[in-house]
């Protein structure tokens, strides 16, 4: 359905305009911890304590982080522009409504059941099995019973009457009813079929899913454990910096690997929402899921 596509895009939008405001958090936070260390850079230049080829080190990791901002802002207003396309003068109440309506549950499982296509495939296999009972009653026979006898004949000592018994075969039909009956039943076995298909992709939807949520979950622990050991070394290195015994480019450059591990478990949850997202899109109607299964309440 077309209105379920427009409204898988706003939501996939929804999620690329969050994710790119969180990139730009965690980027913004690095640049202002880089700024800060700035002014130790010149006098430790001119003092020797610096080469100018750590200085242009410094400089071309700012620069790498800088670009991936600007990455962030062009994804946030990419999405926005659609968003505010799309929603039109609905945009902020449509946005709440949908921030506060559409979170897609941790644990999702995907399920045919209710679903808008094995619905309508439902009611097509009652439809024709109507049809072929409809079909069926119309190449039996037809019998009707007669009470009205003919004249009485005599035959010497006894008499003879016909009670009359009328039965109806469609032979002129041209064998119509039949065929019609062989074209339902092969209808029936393709409703069949679509009904196979579309379960067999829900499930390879699902085993997608799960095997890219416990990869996610692996790549997830890897990086939060990058970030404390990050973490524990920049302060370790800040005191160390304050003594003389490292120079700027050391916390620096811990600072930037930080930086990398918290956009890198942020883009894992952004790809990880969207694939739940594709995955529903597998499984059925967007509507469905929104009401139904697989989104719930956030309040």
């Amino acid at each position: 359905m077309a209105f379920d596509q427009a409204l898988q895009q706003v939501l996939e939008a929804c999620t690329s305009e969050s994710h790119a405001l969180k990139i730009e958090s965690i980027i913004t936070n690095c640049v202002s911890q880089f700024n800060d260390r700035e002014d130790l850079v010149q006098p430790a230049v001119k003092a020797g304590v610096l080469s100018n080829s750590d200085c242009l080190k410094l400089q071309s990791w700012e620069n790498e982080i800088l670009c991936e901002q600007a990455q962030s802002v062009f994804q946030f207003n990419s999405s926005s522009s659609y968003l505010k396309t799309s929603l039109s003068s609905n945009y902020i109440q449509a946005l709440s409504e949908l921030q506060r309506n559409t979170k897609l549950k941790e644990d999702l499982k995907l399920t045919t059941d209710g679903t808008h296509k094995i619905t309508l495939l439902n009611l097509k296999k009652s439809q024709t099995q109507t049809e072929i009972e409809l079909q069926e009653v119309s190449k039996s026979f037809t019998k009707s019973w007669h009470t009205t006898a003919s004249n009485p004949k005599s035959h010497g000592a006894g008499s003879t009457i016909f009670v009359g018994i009328t039965m109806k075969l469609p032979f002129k039909d041209g064998g119509n009813a039949q065929a019609s009956i062989i074209a339902l039943k092969n209808e029936l076995k393709v409703n069949a079929l679509d009904v196979s298909s579309h379960e067999e992709k829900v499930s390879l939807a699902q085993q997608e899913l799960d095997d890219f949520e416990a990869f996610n979950k692996k790549q997830k622990v890897l990086l939060d454990v990058r970030m404390r050991f990050s973490k524990d070394r920049i302060d370790e290195l800040e005191l160390k910096l304050k003594a003389g015994r490292v120079d700027v480019t050391v916390p620096a450059e811990e600072i930037l690997t930080l930086a990398r591990a918290e956009i890198a478990i942020e883009r894992l949850k952004h790809d990880y929402v969207l694939k739940k997202h594709s995955a529903t899109r597998q499984a059925c109607q967007v509507v469905n899921l929104c009401n139904v299964k697989n989104f719930e309440n956030s309040e």
